[in-house]
């Protein structure tokens, strides 16, 4: 009987080494791939209704075929709860990139760290003429992402770059996404807010792990401070993302947001980063 539990111990402790030890070129898991197959996921039909919406606020076609078929459906259900699905709402701007982090400083950023295959920063802005503000969405990509690797502890900010602007309150909120574009989790609240901007960490408990997850939305409204006659305001949105690459995804570490900065505390070798600036714009 020992020598039976014995043979079945090394068993399995040999399986166990074959499944984690992996040659280096399948050391990484390509998110790409999850994306063909939607397994009933996200809804045609639905999808279409974005696509149209999309289309009808001013957005070329060109733009849309740029965008994941989440942040399309965030947008769409966004202002579809909002009550705002008609001609009062205008594409005011995009940018999107693949960061490339060589060598690349932001005010007091450190360099950057995340490769430049690996993950995507997007912003998406609209004017809300109804309600007389501007709708953003801020989407982080995880194209490539390490094997097993979690998303837990890891954070996504933001941080307008001037005070002509205001963040309206309880406006902010995260969407995290699967590979196969179902909806995981929703944080309705920052980990951390200023009047600067704020930055979401993604954490709940000691058990969820966030597995699976390749990328999320932030959206927030804003309205210019100021009330007097003004053909355009413009500013910079800064976007930075942190990633807890630690074993256990424990890593201590605080991000301070400023106006148009980001300060992170902590971490040390822990950590890994990606910053992208980019323009918007407000027109009255």
């Amino acid at each position: 009987m020992k020598t039976n539990r014995l043979l079945f111990t090394l068993a399995f402790i040999i399986a166990l080494f074959s499944f984690t030890s992996l040659p280096a070129n399948a050391s990484y898991l390509d998110l790409s791939v999850l994306e063909t197959d939607n397994s009933g996921i996200i809804d045609t039909n639905s999808l279409e209704n974005a696509e149209t919406f999309l289309l009808s606020s001013g957005m070329t076609r060109t733009q849309l075929a740029n965008m994941s078929d989440v942040v399309k459906l965030n947008i769409f259900q966004t202002f579809h709860e909002q009550g705002s699905l008609d001609d009062d709402i205008d594409f005011s701007s995009s940018y999107s990139e693949i960061i490339n982090m060589e060598n690349q400083t932001n005010g007091e950023v450190s360099p950057m760290t995340i490769s430049s295959d690996r993950l995507k920063l997007s912003v998406y802005g609209f004017h809300n003429h109804q309600m007389g503000r501007m709708e953003e969405f801020c989407e982080f990509q995880w194209l490539v992402l390490p094997f097993e690797q979690v998303l837990k502890n890891d954070s996504f900010a933001y941080s307008l770059c001037s005070d002509d602007w205001y963040i309206l309150p309880a406006s902010e909120g995260l969407s995290l996404y699967l590979g196969n574009g179902e909806l995981y989790h929703e944080f309705d609240r920052p980990a951390n807010g200023t009047e600067n901007g704020s930055s979401f960490t993604i954490r709940d408990g000691p058990i969820k792990e966030f597995r699976g997850v390749n990328r999320g939305v932030i959206h927030f409204s804003v309205r210019p401070t100021y009330n007097y006659p003004k053909i355009e305001w413009s500013t910079f949105l800064g976007l930075y993302y942190v990633q807890d690459i630690s074993i256990f995804n424990n890593t201590n570490y605080a991000i301070n947001v400023g106006m148009g900065s980001f300060t992170l505390s902590g971490g040390g070798s822990n950590i890994d980063e990606a910053f992208l600036r980019t323009s918007v714009l407000y027109y009255r």
